[in-house]
């Protein structure tokens, strides 16, 4: 290896280095400082890695190529490329449900085989909806989605034949939905009914509007005193607001847990675009390139790049089983995930996690506003331990006789001067609930790691699938329909609906 190879690779230790200490030591800077930071950093980083290396990359992102990815790629598809294949045509079953019989019945790979394996797959959509639906708010706590609070603070095992048991008439004609078009239908039907309650709530806000217009127009006639325009169009305004966008960037750092994040999205997308690659190189089509995008010191992709030319002279039936190859192992990668993650879940609820109190937030003009970061566990409160709702007040209490408050929390132990804030009251300004925390110790964090790790790995995987299966320009959903659709006019008609729909589920962010 040369001296670059070896620069390069310390310069990503370092940003490596640098993330953590910016995610767990900088949080008094703020988290739009924090970002800002991490950002210039990886984009510094990553032109001078770009450069030093002599690879492609934009704005800090770069390309970072193997020869040996490739090899591997030949091998395994030349060893298993049967098992490819079936995997692709469940993957495909699971992806458009009923409707995929419609592709399976042009695949001469195999000939009855194929139609037990789309079966199986068929069958096992609403399993998979239900398993989803009953495990994927556990991990959910774990992302920081616009809006979205799971309300779980211990992870209660669920009782899969009560969950089943309760299920609405929406939950059955969901699951009738995926039965009969996978779950591509699933996202979209998804997808469209959130733009469809946004677009209500903006009908509403523009009804309000003009009402409120008319009030004064005939106020001024009429020279009568009216209600003011915010108390009519106000309320309209604030059922926009509550709305919840349909789309959501996933950062590592930002709304996702740092070091699990980074490692769950590498699998996630290794696996993806391995999976295309391997199929393509089954079906004979030459891959030009394969390795991993960089931003800086963060891995944010993979890429493998067959041959284009080959790739088109394929047959409409393989090109698809090569676009839904990713789609079809990211729904295996979740699966196993999900079998990992069950005993972990059970073993939390058991072993991991105990009560403690934590701080949720300070109050702006106190002592502890902007110096005790939001998340810290307090330990202990002028020199009391703090394990009981007892020995919290009788803690708090000794703040109204004092002028010092010496609080120890997870993020360290402040000294606070009271009277200086608040001669009268003597309060410390926060805002605590009892929630459920890891145990301390080595055995207990390394075992919240794993299952962290295996929770976000089981539902970003089922995520990126479903998400990939839309027709949207550079997903593979988009690939699939255009293989299958000749309709040049359908195709640009879908993207116009599509289009719609995202850009009506953005728009809750423009009223926050």
């Amino acid at each position: 290896m040369d001296r670059k190879r070896i620069l390069a690779i310390v310069i990503i230790i370092s940003g490596l280095l640098f993330i953590y200490v910016d995610y767990f030591y900088l949080r008094l800077l703020g988290v739009g400082n924090q970002i800002v930071l991490a950002l210039a950093y990886m984009i510094a980083s990553g032109l001078y890695i770009k450069k030093l290396i002599n690879t492609e990359g934009y704005y800090g992102m770069y390309l970072v190529k193997t020869e040996r990815g490739i090899r591997a790629i030949y091998r395994i598809a030349k060893r298993y490329k049967k098992i490819w294949i079936i995997l692709s045509i469940w993957g495909l079953s699971l992806s458009f449900g009923l409707l995929s019989l419609i592709l399976v019945r042009k695949i001469k790979d195999l000939k009855l085989s194929k139609y037990i394996v789309a079966f199986i797959g068929i069958i096992m959509i609403p399993i998979v909806f239900i398993l989803f639906e009953a495990f994927g708010p556990y991990p959910l706590e774990f992302i920081k989605l616009f809006s979205v609070n799971t309300n779980l603070n211990l992870p209660n095992f669920p009782d899969l034949q009560l969950y089943i048991s309760s299920l609405t008439l929406t939950g059955y004609i969901l699951i009738a939905i995926d039965t009969i078009t996978g779950f591509s239908g699933f996202i979209l039907s998804l997808l469209f009914y959130n733009a469809y309650t946004i677009l209500s709530s903006l009908f509403n806000l523009g009804i309000s509007f003009i009402t409120e217009q008319l009030l004064i127009v005939f106020a001024s006639y009429a020279k009568i005193s009216i209600i003011q325009a915010s108390s009519i169009i106000a309320p309209s305004v604030s059922v926009v607001k509550n709305q919840i966008p349909g789309v959501s960037p996933i950062i590592p750092g930002l709304n996702l847990p740092l070091i699990a994040g980074i490692i769950a999205l590498a699998i996630i997308l290794y696996v993806h675009e391995l999976s295309h690659g391997i199929l393509s190189a089954g079906y004979k089509a030459k891959i030009k390139s394969v390795g991993v995008v960089m931003f800086g010191a963060l891995p944010v992709g993979a890429f493998v790049e067959p041959e284009d030319k080959q790739l088109k002279e394929l047959d409409d039936y393989k090109k698809t089983n090569v676009f839904v190859a990713g789609v079809s192992f990211n729904f295996l990668t979740a699966l196993i995930a999900l079998i990992l993650f069950i005993p972990l879940l059970y073993y939390a609820n058991s072993s991991i996690f105990e009560s403690g109190f934590v701080i949720v937030s300070t109050v702006k003009g106190y002592p502890a506003y902007g110096v005790i970061p939001n998340g810290s566990v307090i330990e202990r409160w002028n020199g009391i331990n703090i394990t009981n709702i007892s020995t919290l007040n009788e803690a708090a209490r000794l703040d109204s006789i004092s002028n010092i408050s010496v609080i120890n929390t997870s993020n360290g132990n402040f000294t606070l001067h009271l009277n200086e804030y608040n001669k009268s009251n003597h309060l410390l300004g926060i805002r605590v609930e009892l929630m459920y925390i890891v145990k301390p110790g080595l055995s207990h964090s390394i075992l919240y790691f794993l299952y962290r790790l295996t929770g976000l790995i089981f539902l970003l995987s089922f995520l990126v699938a479903t998400t990939n299966l839309l027709p949207i320009p550079g997903f593979d959903g988009w690939q699939i329909y255009k293989t299958n659709i000749k309709s040049r006019l359908i195709m640009n008609l879908i993207v116009a609906i599509m289009l719609i729909g995202i850009m009506l589920n953005i728009v809750p962010y423009l009223f926050k």
